[in-house]
């Protein structure tokens, strides 16, 4: 494929999609979010295809998952520490 017409792939590919765009990786199908523009390059380049609806929601889940925990380590971490000072002078 020349150069002028990977770019023209690029334009049309981006043509079709919507923002944001789910693509998991070739790899190992790690699923990310992007832009179209972006998307487009990924997929005429070969390194990553379009996630399936199922990849999505779990997708979804496991960012949920991650704001919960970190939400819970903020709360936790917040909490503070009490010191007491002991009254003996050898201390």
């Amino acid at each position: 494929m020349n150069l002028q017409n990977y770019w023209l792939a690029i334009r049309e590919m981006e043509a079709d999609l919507t923002d944001p765009v789910f693509l998991a990786d070739r790899k190992n199908g790690v699923v990310v979010s992007c832009d179209k523009k972006a998307a487009a390059r990924y997929l005429v380049d070969g390194t990553h295809r379009l996630a399936s609806d199922d990849e999505v929601i779990k997708h979804h889940a496991r960012d949920k998952r991650r704001a919960e925990i970190a939400a819970a380590v903020e709360r936790s971490s917040n909490r503070g520490v009490f010191v007491q000072h002991s009254s003996r002078k050898d201390v």
